[in-house]
């Protein structure tokens, strides 16, 4: 049994390469390596499935950030994140992952045009997430179950009341003269942006390799309300009676919007089989895919003054719209030693996704002499636009190379490759319809006076295009010292300027992004 068990983690270990008592980890080495997924990466199957805390306990990881290129003139970093995952006895583990945005919300899928975007009603993303992680093993890790909860928020609430108060000469002549008059405005607003997830992870190994799987349930919400309540008062001195309240006005303008649905659906699954043991080539398919849809709840108000002598006809827009999101992807391919200390991971993929957007608008709006006394006709005149939208996107083939040796001891370095050819197709209708109908004072002299329809005929557009020129192969070093690891990706304006390591200056970074991590055991825990 010992035996078995150490050969198991000898073998999951080599998928990621292990540098002295360092195990090398995070995005800095996992897009060096071309995003590859047939190979391993400790911090980056972790945060993904929590069933591999148990095979890399003790261990802290992390990125110590992106070069953020939004201001040439400031160097700074994003995407940082820290994570550690630790044994709780010989069958239970957990650990925690701080700061790392994961979910739809953070792709900044409610950052769309239209009047419930985030960006329009000036909202932000959620802050600070954190993910909590538990499992544990009942047969020393031949089979691993573990569950983690995540949740990130932001909120901001604010209240600004506004007055206006104007007194008058009541010594003018005349029994009744207006005294006072007084406009309170009450501004009150509301913004909060949230996700909350649950994954569920297993890892099962047996002689010859494993198989994990992993689902992911998240919920993202955003909320957004605003209001304007103001009251008008008029109050009239009277020379021989009382002070009198002769006209009170209300009035209410409110905005609400949140999201209906967002519910987030992924799954992964991949394995790993040795079908060569004299040279150590095993055979690595995975699948993953995923569902997510939305729709956005538009709540304008607009009161009517319910104290004015005459009711009007107020504009009205309604909106209903809808996004759904789908991906489907899948490969296979070989993991391999290479050289005297290095790794290969090769494969072919294929994959499917889909966009589609639907939106139903109406607007309502009305005129002539039927708004105004003495009375008369109205024209209601409704304008209805309606689109429908799809893409889809066939990925066929996809190509997947990542390759990792040891220069020395210390000092790793990391080649990836990945490419695609990408048949799009999109498909998108856009029909708009408006119709006049006159409403007479009298009942049936009602009648609709026109319908004119335009309709943009179906547009199919077929393309065929590569995946990411600008990101095809990717270069990475890593350093280790002792237990510790550093791994970066080289950014492309080393490329394009070159290295300057110790001044910083002319924006000339090494590194895209740079990982970090820790071990705090001799080798591989899982015992």
């Amino acid at each position: 049994m010992i035996k078995k068990l150490l050969l198991l983690s000898l073998i999951l270990i080599s998928t990621s390469v292990v540098f002295s008592q360092s195990i090398p980890g995070g995005t800095g080495r996992y897009e060096a390596l071309g995003f590859n997924p047939f190979m391993t990466d400790p911090a980056y199957d972790i945060n993904r499935n929590p069933a591999w805390g148990h095979m890399f306990r003790n261990y802290i990881f992390g990125d110590i950030g992106r070069a953020d290129l939004t201001d040439a003139s400031l160097y700074k970093l994003k995407n940082q994140y820290a994570g550690v995952s630790f044994g709780l006895g010989p069958k239970l583990f957990g650990g925690f992952v701080f700061n790392k945005n994961e979910g739809r919300i953070f792709d900044s899928v409610f950052f769309v045009s239209g009047p419930w975007g985030m960006r329009t009603l000036g909202m932000d993303n959620p802050i600070v997430p954190i993910k909590l992680f538990f499992g544990f093993t009942p047969n020393n890790g031949k089979f691993i179950l573990s569950g983690s909860f995540y949740y990130a928020q932001k909120s901001t609430d604010s209240t600004l009341p506004g007055s206006f108060i104007r007194d008058f000469d009541t010594s003018a002549p005349g029994p009744i003269v207006l005294k006072r008059t007084s406009i309170n405005t009450t501004y009150e607003m509301e913004k909060k942006s949230s996700i909350i997830g649950f994954t569920l992870g297993s890892l099962m190994n047996f002689n010859d390799g494993w198989f994990e799987g992993n689902l992911d349930i998240r919920l993202n919400k955003m909320k957004y309300s605003s209001s304007a309540d103001t009251v008008g008062v008029n109050v009239f001195y009277r020379r021989t009676m009382a002070d009198t309240t002769v006209s009170v006005t209300n009035h209410r303008v409110a905005l609400d919007v949140e999201n209906d649905g967002a519910l987030e659906f992924n799954g992964f699954f991949r394995g790993m089989v040795m079908v060569n043991k004299p040279n150590k080539i095993s055979l690595v398919p995975y699948v993953n895919f995923g569902f997510f849809n939305w729709k956005p709840k538009y709540t304008p108000v607009n009161s009517a003054n319910d104290t004015l002598p005459i009711k009007g006809y107020a504009s009205t827009n309604v909106y209903e719209d809808e996004y759904r999101y789908f991906n489907l992807n899948g490969g296979v391919g070989i993991n391999m030693p290479v050289f005297e200390s290095g790794l290969l991971g090769l494969g072919l993929s294929v994959g499917y996704n889909s966009y589609t957007y639907n939106s139903n608008f109406t607007h309502t709006e009305y005129s002539g002499n039927g708004i105004q006394p003495p009375g008369g006709d109205t024209l209601r005149t409704t304008t209805n636009n309606k689109i429908e939208y799809k893409k889809t996107s066939l990925i066929l083939p996809k190509v997947n190379l990542g390759l990792e040796w040891k220069f020395t001891d210390w000092m790793t370095a990391r080649l990836g490759y990945s490419r695609a050819i990408i048949n799009d197709k999109t498909d998108g209708t856009n029909t708009t319809t408006t119709s006049v109908v006159k409403l007479s004072s009298v009942p049936p002299g009602n009648y609709t006076q026109s319908v004119v329809t335009s309709n943009n005929p179906n547009m199919i557009i077929n393309d065929q295009n590569p995946s990411d020129p600008v990101q095809t192969i990717s270069l990475g070093l890593g350093f280790h010292f002792n237990r510790f690891s550093i791994d970066g990706l080289i950014g492309e304006k080393f490329f394009q300027k070159g290295v300057n390591l110790l001044s910083g200056q002319d924006d000339k970074e090494m590194f895209g992004v740079i990982s970090a991590s820790y071990n705090f055991n001799a080798l591989n825990p899982a015992k």
